[in-house]
Formats: C-alpha cells, structure tokens, sequence
C-alpha cells in the first residue's frame, strides 16, 4: 500500500511543477526507483496513473537540463521491461524522444548510458522500432557514445547491447545491414571488452553483439570473422574472466556458437580458426560453464550447442550422406557431465538435444566400458519428454542403438521401451532419421530379446510399418538394410526354440502378412536400387529367405502374383550344381543340360537374371566336350532355347522405355518400315544371354564346333541360330564373323555341305543377311569369301521354299548395296551368277507358290503361337521387298537394266509392289525401276503403256506418297545435306514361328532384320516417270507440280532432296518443258508446267545452284519462249499460266539478259498477249506489273515498238492500271516505266495519254508523294514527266501548279545515290525551272 501511496505521490508531484526542472528529476528517479522494487505491477499502476507521458514531457520540456535527462531516460527504460509498456512507448513517441536525447548530450555519461538502455529495451519491440531508430540515425549516435566514453563500462555494455539487437534485425527491414555495423563497430567492441575485462555486462553484451555480427552477417562478412581470430579471443577470455556469470557464460557460448556454424568446413582458413579455438582451451571452457552453472537451461543449452558445434568441427573433412552427422565428442565432455545436463533439464528440449548428439559420439567413441545403462535411460526419458520434436527423437533413437545389447540386461525389467521407440517411428513416418535409427533400435531389441521384446507393441502394425518404411524410403541404403533385417528376424525369431509349434504358427502368421503387404518385392527392389551396397544385398537374401521359410514355394507363388521376379526353384538350383560338381560326365552334361532347356521356358518375359547361369554351364559343357557330339548337340540347342526365352532387352529398361513411348504415341497404326528401323535400334544392344555367349568367347568356340561336327545337321542348324541371333543383339559379332580372316569359313562350308538341306541353308543365309547388313567392309569381306556363290546355290536349290528364298534375296541385297569401291564390282559378279534373274523368277513364282517351310525339329509338340496364314503373309511381305529393293540396286547400270528387261516377266513381277498396301519404301523403288527399265527396253515401255490406265494410275499414287513421304521426314529442316549413299530399311522377320514358343534350335529371330536400300532422289524420280509417260497429261502436271514443291522448298533452305533438286535443275527445266510443249491444250500441265519454271528460275539464283543465267540460257535453247506466248495465246483465262508465264517472260527479255529474246518478241505476237493478259486480269497486280514492265522493254527497243503497243491499246491497259492499283508501288514503277517509254519523242502518244487520262500529271505527283522512299518509283516519275512535258510548256506549267518542283527536289534529296533518279530528276527540274523562270 505504500508503494501506490509513494507512486501516486511522485506523479502528483510531477503534474504539479512540470516546469521545475529539479523536481522533474527526482521524480523521474524515484519512479524507477519505485517501479523497479515494485515489478511488473507497479510499472503497469504508473502507466495507468499517466507516468509514460508525464516523463516524455519532462524530457521535452527539459532537453537542456542533464540530470532530467538521466533520470527521465532511466525511468524509460524501467517503464520499457514490460512488452505492453514498451508498445505503448514506441506508439508515443518514445523512439524519438531518446534519439533526441542521445543527440543532444553527447558529452554526459550517465545521460547516453541511460539513453541508450532505454533504447535497447525499446528495440526488443521488434523491427518495426528498429526501422524508426534506424532513421533517426540511432547507429552512428551509438558508435558517438562509445567513443566519446570509452572508459564508462556501463556505456559501453549498453552500447554493445543496442548493436547486438541491431545486429539481429533483418538488413531490409530496418535499412542497416551487418557490414555497416561490423565496420563502424568492431573496433568499438574489441576496445570494449579489452577496457573493461572485469565488468561483467561489458563482457555479457559484448559477445552478444559478436554472436549477433556472426549469426547474422553475410558469408563474406563471416569468412573474415574466421580470418580474424581477435573476436574468438575476446569470447574466449570473457568466458574465462567471467566463470560464475550465467549471462557472460550463456552469450559466450551463444557467441562461439555462431563463429563456429555459419562457417563451411572448406572455407578457406576455417582449420586456422578451429585450432586457434582448440588452443585457447575452447573445449575446457564450455565443459566449465556446463559444471558451474547446472541449474541455468539457457547456459546449458548455449555451452552444449556450442559443443556439438564444436565438435563437428573437429570432425573429419567429410560429406556426411545423413542429416544426422556422429560428433567428435571432446574428452573433456565426459559421460557424467552429459548425464547431469541431460537429469537435470528433461523437458528442455534446447538441452536435450544436443547432450543426446554429444552422448551418441561419446558412445561410439569409446563403446567398451561405456555407462549404457544410464544411456538407455535417458535416452527413453528423452522420447517420452520430447514427442513433438523429430530431431530429439532421432537422437534419442541414436543414443539407444548404441546402448543395445549391452544394456538389455538392465532395461528388461523396465517397460515402455519398445512402445515409445515404435511411437516415435509412426509419429514421423518421411524422417530418415527417426526412420532409420528407429528401427535400428528395434532390431537390437529383437537380437536380444527376441519378439518377446516387442510385446508392448502389435506385431502386425510393426510390419505394416516396416513395409511403409521400406516403400516411402526406397532410396535410402541404410533405412533398406536395417528394414531387411527386421524382416528377418520377424520371420525368424532368433530367441525361438526348436518344438515351439505356436511360435512358429506365429512366424508363419508374419511371413503371410508380408508377403500380403508386398514385402518380397519391396525387398527384391531395395536389392536393385542399391546394387553397389554390399550389406543391402546381404540382409536382402538374408530377408528373401525368412519370407520363404521352409517352402520355396511361397516366393515362386508370389514370383506368379507379380510380387517379386522369380527366384531360382530348388530343381534348377540341384540342375546346376550338378552340372558344375559333375563336369565330365557326359550323361550328366547331356540330360541336366536338357532339363534345364525344358525349363527354360518359365523363365519367358522375366529377364535373363535366370538363364545367364544356364549359358555358362553350357559353354562350359561345349569347352569340355568339344569332341562328342551328343554333348556338343545339346549343349548348342541349349544355348539356343537361352536365347530364343530370353526376349533380348536386357536389364536396362531405358531404351525399351523409348521404344514403348513411341509405339504408343501411334496409337494403334502400324510402323512404317523406317519407324521400325529405328524402334530395333533403340532396343537392340543390352545385357543378356546374347552377351553373356559372346563374352564368353563363344564366337570362336561355335565356328569350331560347326567345323568339328560337319556331319551333324541338327548341330550345323542350330550353331547358325545361335550365331544369327548372336548378330542380330551384339553388333561386336557381326565384326568378328564377317571381317575377321577365316570365321566364315566353317558356315560357308556347312552350305556347301547340307545344300540339300533347306533349314540350314535358311539359317545360313539368315545369318549373312545380318552380317552383310553393316556394309562397307564386312560385305566385301563376305564377297570375297564366296558368299554371293554360296547364295546363289541355294536360292537355285530352294526355289520353292519361302524362308530360304526371302533370306537368301535379303543376303543378296546387302551383299551388293552400297557406294563402296567393292560394291559395283559385287553387282557385276551376281549379273554374272544371274543372281538378277533368280530374283526376278522368284518374285514372281512367290505370289502362288509362297510355301510354309517346314518344322526345323521333329521334337517339337508346342503348337506355334502365330497361324500359317500370319505366317505366310509375314514371309510374304518381307520377300516382295527384299526382292524389290534388291532388284532396284541390281539395276544401277545400264547393262544389268537391259539384263533384267531381257527377262520378259519383270514388270509383271514388280506390278504388286506398287499396290497402296505396300509400303512406301517398297513402293517407290518398283516406281523408279519401271521407269527406269522402260526408258532402257523399248519392250518393257510398250508392255507398260499396254497395261492400261490402270498400271500408271498405280505409278502416280506412288509417286504423290514418295513426295509425302518425303516431305513428312523433313518438314522444317533448314540445314542441307548431302545425299545419303544408302538407307537402312526394317523389314518384319520371315520366320514362321513365334521366337519364345518354337522349340527348336532353328526358330530363334527378333521382330525384324535390316535391308540395305540405295535411296531414291524425288527429282530423278520425277523426271523419270514424266520421261516415261509424257502424253499422260495428269502424270506430267503432277510431277510438275512436285517439281515446283520441291524447287520452292529447296530455294528457302528446306527439303529431305534440296541437294539433289539443285544438282539437277537442268534436267527439271528440260522434263518441264518438254511437258509444256506436249500438251498445249491442256490448262493444268500448262499451268503447273509454267509455275515449276518460275520456282526453278527462282532456285537458279541459289549459291549452290547453276545460276540464273545458265538456266536462263537452257531454256532459250529449249524454245521455252514461243512455247510460253502459245500457253499464253491458247489459255488466255487462266491468270497463274498468265502471271507466271508474264514473269518468265519479263526475266528473260528485261535488264539486258538477253536481247535477242527481246527482238524476238514482237514477231511472236507477244505484244498482243501481253496486252490481252492485261486487259482480261484487270484485278490481278501482277499481271499488271509484269504486263506493264514487257511493255516498257517493247517500248524501248524502238518506235516500232512505241507504235505497235500504242496501236494495240496498250496506252489504255497501263492507264488502267495505274489507275487500278494506286496503292501498289510495283503496279506503279512498271506502268510509269512504260508511259515513259511509249511517250518519249513521241507527241502523238502523249496525247493520246491525256485523252485516257486528263489528270495523269496529277496522278504521277501523287504517287511520288505517296511513295517518297520507292527509288524505282521516283525515278521513273521523273522521267514519265519529263517525257510528258518535252516541249510542252503547258503541261510543264501544269506540273508546276500542282507543286512538282517540291516532289523533283525532294526525289532528288532522298535518293543522292541513285544515278536513275538524279539524272531524271535533274532533267525535269531543269525544265520547269526554265518555264518558271520565262526563259
């Protein structure tokens, strides 16, 4: 009752004199004084008596009395300990107040100590408070203070004080970064400190401020901290000044702390700073502060965070792959100073956490004789205190992993163990660290207590858990082991007895529930992930074979669900090991390795992981038994089962996923053979058997074996399979067999051998189509080798059978395709083996006489999974291309055309190949090789135009969906290419089985094989077909239209044949012409003849190209010119033939090109026509344009020319247009151009000018007013005027009146470096000046 008497005295006495400044100042001191002995609840009565007003006004009123001061901002700064009160300030005005007052008393001490207290408690409101000071200019009025009073400690501390909360506050929030305060700062600080080592809160506030500078500052800011070892030496000796001054202690450690972590471990001098810290005795000074002060959490939790900083910092140079990283614990934080930490503040979480980090390296450390019991303890009071805090919790988990098994003899007795450790794993189920050392927990628990450890707990939700675990964290190696292992030992009880049937009922329970939950495969896709990581694999098999228990059968059960890939079956492991303990024994070899063939089959479409060891005890039964043919026999058909089971896509998903994306995006159509192409290339390298075979040199051991065993079919056969398949997946094969001296040897002479044979033969010549599929050397290697003799007796010895033939033709056709030196020379030697004609005769026989071949084993009693019509519509399609695009390189020359036309059958043969279901690969080279033969054999071009419509009706379909084709492969390309000297074609496989469910050694083959074609160029496509069939009037306008496609695309830097359209532009022009000449009458081929030779002038032009006056020349040499004034004459209403035969013409008879065309015109009527398409194309600008312009030249040439374009109202058609099109400047330059040209000297003309058009002067100023930038149209302005006025004073006048001279001499400044407008220009100017002027 007495304080509130004293306090409402006091604030009487300050309403009461406000103005007696003595009075104002004891009463400020007894308010803080009362307030200060009172607590929160006298500073709330003496704010509500009205003392935060009362005291501002005495600092106002009394700026110039110091003692007010003092007292005032004192009082302030009691007021300010209280958030509320402090709010209230700032919303006073207080901030501003106390700013004034440091500014105003620089020199009194006591004035900017209290001061500047009242400010540090003002700025604890938060930023807000910050920004104003800020602003007010509060940081530099700091630094005043402490250097106008170094030797006041009080000064400094709550100096040091105010920039710490500066410090604090974010750079953009109140407007002063850290870098300003370090610099103004730091010397201010460390004067500080060094003055006044024994004043307590010097220190204190001192290494706040520094903790504050480090925490906050940038990383540039914070490496030069470390650089500068001097503000560690001023925490450190602050703390060792200091010992028994909790707020020294806490802001020191705090402060170390903060040195320490914002610091990277590979920031340049960092080690320097770690063992400068080391020296000083930093370790010992934090285990100090921990013993003298137990009872403070905030310096337990600042001198043990500073610890565990510390001792990361210790730690190895490494990356840590966990959040969790294991400290260094130093040896002066032993066991006992932990424990006290960790008893004394359970429920500090600050505390906690680090002591348990600290605990968990000292554990590890030093792990024999280790205080585990005490550990444990700790550790599971850590969990039960700290639910909500992940990283306690993981610490706590850490620390107990450690602890087990040493401790479970004292913890057993205990409870709750096991259910806190499970709680905390379920609590936070996406931490990898209560994760993983949750269960590691868990798992030490079992391994000493068996499942009896975890009876607190529900067994089943801890395997739930386990599976969530495994399937949220897959890419964790050690949450994967450690959850192995749990699956483990829950299957498998390590504590369980050998006759506890309810134990094992309850096992058996666990491994059900698991393999419900997906376990296996979760288990079975840890392994994949983590391949490298040898203890993932180990508890993976560990895991596997708990789930199995004691019946394998578990896994192939939920092998058939999709749960995990099928594991090895206890008959094909006893298989195996037989094979590998018995390796000489021939029956042994031969009936485990035929068993193990049969079972082969059930490993279909689940990868080759269960076939590669089958490979290696195959080869294995061919090294030791190369000489007996019953080992040799099967142990071949074995290898060829692997491979015909194994699908080819080996283990590495990527390309097949490419391949799956793009089947897909189809959406049902069927591939292309291109497309197919390319899907088999992404698909076809992988690691398989395919490999596995090779890898094991099998290439060479195979050969011999072919040659030690030449008297054995079934071997001969299925070598060549295994060696065919081997081609098609390993392209290293294909270079060993083919371009390796010798390898083929054995194959060729096993042809040779078993020519009767047509299974081998087939196989044979499969496996040369493959090889000669790479070109270049490996076909001439094979030619000369004797394979195209070898060929050629077999198609010759297997005419009727399907396989033999489609193989044997594809051989052929990659044998002799190519550019390569060799290439022709192997074309000449099948022209001479008459491998043409074979080819030819069988294509045609194929279309009735194609025949199933039949079954390569008479083991075999799996039916085939494709019927024989698939079948033989397959063979088919692959043949007729094959032979087609065999025979179209065949007949690269002119005597092999002549050869193959001498048959007499081969148009009937190529006519289905031209049929819309045919591919377009397929389709366009019978196209080309008809035109080709026809243009070679009068013969075969009479039985082709004999054939009817319907035949080239075929031939033009192919076309337009080559030059679709084409179009669709490049539809934006702007880079040119050369020509390609062949192409890769895939063709779908002739083999009549399906390739897993054959059984016989000779089925194996992928989706398709490769066929090498020579290409087909779009323009010698074009102009072959337009050669052959000139009077189709609809084959000529659509090649010429195609001409013009190509030409314009090829002009713009565009087209999959750009290089070959330039190359040939000469034979385009004449093709083109010839079409224009044959069929005058018909408007479409004139029409699109006429449009392919403007695109092809146009494309002349090009650098690449001939140029445009070579072409200019080919068609003057043509007769391309009378030809174009007939289209012109005979198709007067067609306005393309009109305008682009106009442009024709106007390029060849303007600019000087060629003046003989240009005196030739006039005697062709082209003076006539010109007009004609002028007057009947009044709408058409460019009819008008290029009219206008032939006009001028005609004029030009003489008066002749004046006379006969006037005679024949051409003076009226010009008129018109500039009439017609005032707006277009070409229409303007072109009709001015000729008015000149037909006037010039001539009187008679002009007149007849201003009788079509009166206001023609007026006109021809207002389009050179319309159009001041156009050169062409201000020069032949100029001269339409000058030839206008020429002696004619009135109509110079006219010009003149209409304000010609301004638009002469504006033409003539706008255009200084045309030489046209300045002569004309200068022509007229001179003219009306000398009428104006009367001279």
């Amino acid at each position: 009752m007495d304080g509130v008497v004293d306090l409402q005295t006091v604030i009487s006495a300050l309403q009461a004199q406000p103005h007696t400044a003595e009075v104002q100042a004891w009463g400020c001191a007894a308010l803080r004084n009362i307030t200060e002995d009172g607590g929160s609840a006298s500073r709330a009565r003496a704010v509500q008596l009205g003392a935060l007003e009362l005291v501002v006004a005495a600092l106002k009123e009394h700026a110039l009395d110091a003692m007010v001061q003092e007292c005032g901002c004192a009082a302030l700064g009691g007021l300010s300990k209280d958030p509320l009160i402090r709010a209230q300030l700032a919303d006073f005005g207080g901030v501003e107040v106390i700013i004034d007052v440091l500014r105003d008393n620089p020199a009194e001490e006591e004035v900017q100590r209290w001061a500047l207290s009242a400010l540090g408690e003002l700025l604890r409101q938060g930023e807000a408070v910050g920004a104003r000071s800020a602003k007010l200019g509060c940081l530099e009025l700091v630094f005043v203070a402490m250097q106008l009073h170094p030797g006041a400690p009080q000064v400094q501390a709550c100096g040091c004080a105010v920039l710490a909360r500066l410090a604090l506050f974010k750079a953009t929030s109140i407007g002063i970064t850290v870098a300003e305060i370090d610099a103004g700062g730091r010397g201010l600080l460390s004067a500080a400190m060094q003055e006044h080592l024994d004043a307590a809160e010097v220190q204190a506030c001192g290494c706040s401020a520094i903790g504050a500078i480090a925490n906050r500052g940038v990383q540039s800011l914070t490496r030069l901290l470390v650089s500068e070892c001097g503000f560690l030496d001023l925490v450190v000796t602050a703390l060792r000044q200091h010992p028994s001054e909790a707020a020294v202690q806490e802001r020191g450690c705090s402060a170390l702390r903060c040195l320490l972590q914002r610091n990277s471990k590979h920031e340049s001098g960092y080690s320097v700073f770690v063992a400068r810290a080391s020296e000083l005795g930093v370790e010992r000074l934090l285990v100090d502060a921990l013993h003298n002060h137990p009872a403070s959490f905030t310096v337990q939790a600042a001198a043990l965070s500073a610890l565990k900083t510390f001792s990361s910092a210790l730690a190895d140079d490494q990356e840590e792959p966990a959040s969790l990283f294991v400290p260094n614990t130093p040896v002066e934080c032993n066991a006992a100073v932990l424990f006290k930490s960790l008893h004394g503040h359970p429920n500090a979480a600050t505390v906690q956490e680090p002591a348990l980090a600290l605990l968990w390296g000292l554990l590890i450390a030093r792990a024999s004789g280790s205080p585990f019991a005490e550990a444990t303890l700790l550790a599971l009071q850590a969990l039960q205190c700290h639910p909500s805090m992940p990283a306690v919790q993981a610490l706590a988990c850490a620390v107990l992993q450690c602890c087990f098994p040493q401790a479970w003899p004292e913890v057993s007795v205990r409870e709750g163990h096991s259910k806190l450790v499970f709680g905390a794993i379920r609590m936070y189920p996406l931490s990898s660290d209560v994760q993983e050392y949750g269960w590691s927990v868990l798992l030490r628990l079992i391994q000493a207590g068996g499942l009896a450890a975890l009876a607190e707990v529900e067994i089943l939700h801890v395997l739930e858990q386990l599976v969530e675990v495994m399937r949220e964290h897959q890419q964790s190696a050690r949450i994967q082991r450690v959850c192995c292992d749990c699956l483990a030992l829950c299957c498998l009880d390590p504590n369980a007895g050998g006759d506890d049937f309810s134990l094992e009922e309850q096992l058996e329970e666990h491994r059900r529930v698991l393999l419900e939950l997906g376990a296996p495969g979760l288990v079975v896709h840890a392994a994949g992930v983590h391949a490298a990581t040898v203890q993932v694999q180990e508890s993976a098999c560990a895991a596997l074979q708990a789930l199995a228990g004691r019946d394998c059968n578990k896994l192939l059960e939920a092998e058939a669900s999709g749960r995990i890939p099928r594991a090895a079956g206890p008959v094909e492991a006893f298989l195996m090991a037989s094979l590998r303990t018995h390796p000489d024994s021939v029956a042994v070899q031969v009936r485990a390795l035929d068993l193990l063939m049969a079972l082969a089959p059930a490993s279909q479409g689940k990868g080759a992981g269960g076939l590669l060891p089958g490979v290696d005890l195959a080869m294995t039964a061919l090294h030791w038994h190369f000489e007996t043919p019953e080992v040799a026999v099967i142990a071949a058909e074995a290898l060829a089962r692997f491979l015909a089971c194994d699908p080819g896509r080996g283990e590495r998903p990527e390309p097949m996923t490419v391949v799956a994306a793009t089947l897909a995006s189809m959406e049902g159509e069927a591939p292309g053979l291109t497309t197919r192409s390319i899907l088999r290339h992404l698909a076809r390298y992988s690691h398989d058997v395919a490999t596995r075979i090779v890898a094991w040199n099998g290439i060479e051991l195979l050969t011999q074996v072919l040659a030690a065993h030449t008297g054995q079919e079934s071997l001969q056969e299925a070598v060549a399979s295994i060696l065919e398949t081997l081609a098609v997946r390993c392209s290293p094969t294909r270079v060993q067999l083919a371009q390796r001296e010798g390898a083929m040897d054995p194959l060729l002479h096993s042809m040779n051998r078993w020519l009767h044979s047509p299974s081998v033969q087939a196989r044979c010549c499969a496996l040369l189509a493959h090889l000669s599929a790479d070109g270049g050397p490996s076909a001439a290697e094979l030619a000369s080798r004797g394979s195209l003799e070898r060929l050629a007796a077999a198609l010759s010895a297997h005419p009727e059978d399907a396989q033999v033939s489609a193989w044997g033709c594809l051989a052929v056709q990659n044998l002799c395709c190519g550019v390569h030196p060799a290439a022709e020379a192997i074309r000449q030697q099948a022209h001479n083996l008459e491998v043409t004609e074979l080819i030819c005769r069988r294509l045609l026989s194929s279309r009735t006489q194609m025949t199933q071949t039949r079954p390569k084993s008479a083991t075999s009693t799996a039916s085939l999974s494709t019927t024989a019509d698939e079948v033989a519509r397959h063979a088919a399609q692959m043949f007729q291309a094959t032979c087609t695009v065999g025979l179209h390189c065949l007949a690269s020359s002119e005597d092999s055309r002549l050869a193959l036309a001498s048959t007499g059958v081969v148009l009937e043969a190529l006519t289905p190949a031209l049929d819309a279901a045919v591919v377009i690969e397929v389709r366009e080279r019978a196209c080309h090789l008809i035109c080709l033969l026809a243009l070679a054999s009068e013969k075969v071009k009479t039985d082709f135009l004999a054939a009817g419509s319907q035949l080239w009706v075929a031939l033009l379909a192919a076309v337009r969906d080559h030059l679709a084709a084409a179009e669709a492969e490049d539809p934006e390309s702007s880079s040119t290419t050369e020509d390609a000297d062949e192409v890769i074609l895939s063709l779908p496989s002739p083999n009549q089985s399906n390739p897993v469910a054959g059984t016989s050694a000779g089925t194996v083959e992928e989706d398709g094989c490769q066929l090498r074609a020579m290409p087909v160029s779009s323009p010698a496509l074009l102009r072959d077909v337009m050669q052959v069939l000139p009077a189709e009037p609809r084959i000529q306008a659509t090649c010429c239209s195609a001409i013009r496609r190509l030409a314009l695309l090829a002009a713009r830097g565009r087209g999959r044949d750009r290089v070959a359209v330039i190359r040939e532009i000469p034979q385009a022009v004449q093709v083109v012409v010839e079409a224009l000449e044959a069929h005058e009458r018909s408007a479409e081929v004139q029409q699109t003849s006429v449009m392919a030779l403007q695109a092809l002038m146009r494309l002349s032009t090009s650098p690449e190209a001939v140029g445009e006056e070579a072409t200019i020349e080919n068609l003057v040499k043509l007769g391309t010119v009378p030809l174009l004034i007939k289209a012109l004459r005979i198709h007067p209403d067609d306005a393309q033939i009109q305008e682009q035969g106009l442009d024709i013409l106007r390029v060849l008879a303007t600019g000087g090109r060629r003046p003989d065309v240009l005196e030739a015109l006039p005697g062709l009527g082209a003076i006539q026509v010109v007009i004609e398409a002028m007057n009947l194309n009044v709408a058409r600008p460019k009819i008008q344009e290029y009219g206008a312009a032939l006009l001028a030249e005609f004029s030009w040439a003489g008066e002749d020319g004046q006379s006969e374009v006037a005679s024949k109202h051409g003076v009226q058609m010009i008129v018109r247009a500039l009439k017609a099109f005032i707006d277009v400047s070409e229409v303007q330059i072109a009709g001015m151009a000729a008015l000149q040209a037909i006037v010039i000297g001539r009187e008679e003309f002009a007149s007849m000018v201003f009788d079509e058009a009166p206001d023609i002067l007026e006109r021809i100023l207002k389009v050179m007013g319309n159009f001041p930038r156009v050169e062409g149209v201000q020069a032949y302005g100029c001269a339409a005027l000058m030839s206008m006025c020429h002696n004619n004073k009135d109509r110079t006048e006219t010009i003149i009146s209409l304000g010609g001279i301004s638009l002469v001499e504006s033409a003539k400044v706008g255009h200084l470096r045309s030489e046209r407008v300045q002569e004309f220009g200068d022509r007229i100017h001179k003219r009306m000046r000398q009428v104006a002027d009367g001279t």
